[in-house]
């Protein structure tokens, strides 16, 4: 900034025109929020009709620049338009309606997605088509219909939550606790059902598709699917996870495009392109392709570690962990390779 105002003759001449004219201190703040509000146009802080106005009163402008302005952008747009809020909600709940009875509507969704990972890179031309020659594949279409109980579930858990921390809220209030006590217990609720790996919306997922494995008779092509079901954020890559040996393209994108979308959620190193995208994709698509040409041995070497770390513990242990023991080496070491492994990998 020094340099600039040393050095820049020109912006000498702007500054020193701010100080002294009214009339070009005025075009200058006309032309900044002009400037600005090309972002805010851009970033989807206000609408074309609206950013027109702005731009015409620029004091207007700086005044929601320094308030609502400071806000994150859909903060900013729900403070200012609150009827945001509710087509939000309407729009919400129409998508997930199509999205239920409507084949065609969730096979375009399907399609739309496929097309976007191409652009992005995570799937090839070949693999782009070979996904889109097996969109009627019967579990293909089961996965999509899932698709919809898993979004009509996402509010599930947040609902819960503030219903209950509401409710405790009172019961704190009721036993004559302060308004300070029942806030606490209210943000304490809701912090909870956050971090628990099991909620009431993981459970409606996992209740679902473990109705789905009764209803069709079926354990085999839910075998992975149906237990991670059950696990909070983890559930929603469940079907992707049962797809890795059969539709092994078509697995990778969808975990890794579920992974990337979620790193936008933390600000400014969650932006598009970021770094910590770009490990999250690595992790959730370049590694599992590494790792998926050696993946039979790396299961073996994974059952010899339990044995080499557990057996041993066994001769020493009292009857009580030597039960436990063995149940870890064979959930933990030995069926992943010796059972979950081979059954994925028959042929349907």
């Amino acid at each position: 900034m020094i340099r600039q105002r040393w050095g820049s003759k020109a912006f000498r001449k702007h500054v020193f025109g701010i100080l002294t004219k009214p009339a070009y201190f005025k075009l200058a703040l006309k032309a900044r929020a002009a400037h600005d509000l090309i972002g805010w146009h851009r970033a989807g802080r206000t609408a074309e009709a609206r950013t027109r106005k702005l731009a015409e009163k620029p004091g207007r402008f700086f005044l929601e620049r320094f308030s609502f302005g400071m806000l994150p952008i859909g903060l900013h747009r729900l403070c200012l338009r609150p009827i945001i809020a509710w087509k939000s909600i309407v729009a919400f709940f129409k998508f997930i309606y199509d999205f239920a009875v409507d084949e065609a509507f969730r096979e375009k969704w399907f399609l739309n997605q496929v097309a976007e990972g191409e652009e992005d890179g995570m799937l090839t031309k070949e693999e782009h088509d070979h996904i889109v020659s097996i969109i009627k594949e019967p579990f293909i279409v089961k996965y999509l219909k899932s698709m919809a109980v898993h979004f009509a579930t996402i509010p599930v858990t947040q609902i819960v939550s503030i219903i209950t921390g509401g409710f405790v809220a009172a019961y704190v209030l009721g036993k004559g606790g302060s308004m300070a006590d029942a806030s606490l217990a209210f943000a304490g609720i809701v912090a909870l059902f956050q971090v628990t790996p099991i909620s009431p919306g993981s459970l409606c997922r996992g209740f679902y598709v473990v109705y789905l494995m009764i209803h069709e008779r079926n354990w085999r092509d839910y075998l992975v699917a149906a237990p991670l079901s059950f696990v909070k954020y983890i559930g929603y890559l469940a079907f992707p996870l049962q797809m890795t040996t059969t539709y092994p393209h078509l697995a990778r994108f969808l975990v890794s495009r579920r992974a990337t979308s979620l790193v936008h959620i933390i600000p400014v190193f969650g932006e598009h392109g970021a770094l910590l995208e770009h490990w999250v994709f690595d992790l959730f698509f370049n590694v599992p392709q590494i790792m998926g040409r050696h993946i039979k041995g790396l299961l073996t070497a994974w059952m010899l570690l339990g044995m080499v770390v557990i057996l041993p513990a066994l001769f020493v242990a009292s009857t009580k962990g030597w039960v436990g023991l063995m149940i870890a080496l064979v959930a933990v070491f030995i069926c992943p390779r010796m059972v979950f492994y081979p059954i994925l990998c028959r042929n349907k």
